[in-house]
C-alpha cells in the first residue's frame, strides 16, 4: 500500500499538470490503463517478493495517470 500511495502521490501531485499539458488526456489515458494493466498481468510472476514491487509500482502509475484524465 505504501508504494502504491507514494507513486501516487508522486504523480497526481506534481507531474500530472506537465504531462497533461504535454501529451493530452486521450494519450495519457491510453498509456495508463494499458501500464496498469501490464502491471496487474506481472503481478503473478513476480519471482520474488522483492521483484513484486515492480510491477505493483507499474499499476499504481498507470492507475495515476488514468484517474485524473478522466476526471478532468
Amino acid at each position: 500500500f505504501a508504494t502504491v500511495g507514494l507513486v501516487g502521490a508522486v504523480i497526481q501531485g506534481g507531474l500530472i499538470g506537465r504531462l497533461r499539458a504535454r501529451f493530452g488526456e486521450a494519450r495519457l489515458a491510453a498509456f495508463g490503463t494499458g501500464s496498469a494493466a501490464l502491471g496487474i498481468g506481472l503481478i503473478p510472476v513476480a519471482p520474488t517478493y522483492a521483484w513484486f514491487f515492480l510491477p505493483v509500482a507499474l499499476m499504481a502509475a498507470g492507475s495515476a495517470l488514468t484517474m485524473p484524465s478522466r476526471a478532468a
